[in-house]
């Protein structure tokens, strides 16, 4: 099941104002998913992709950051 959103939202920063569009959208949903230890297989199915290796790609900053958290939790 896909999620699209047809407006587009703009949001204030220190800097200036940046555009929050469905693929910031899909992005903060994927990351949060993998935060909340989802497993990457369902993250890949929820978003649409074809592939794991696409979710895996797209969202490594993430896996690796879960990754030296769970290492922390071990030491």
């Amino acid at each position: 099941m896909r999620f699209f959103f047809a407006r587009v939202f703009f949001f204030k920063t220190d800097e200036s104002p940046k555009k929050l569009t469905s693929h910031v959208g899909r992005k903060t949903y994927g990351t949060m998913l993998l935060n909340k230890d989802v497993p990457i297989e369902t993250v890949s199915n929820l978003l649409g992709h074809s592939s794991i290796r696409t979710t895996q790609k797209h969202y490594a900053k993430v896996l690796h950051m879960k990754i030296a958290r769970d290492v922390r939790l071990v030491l």
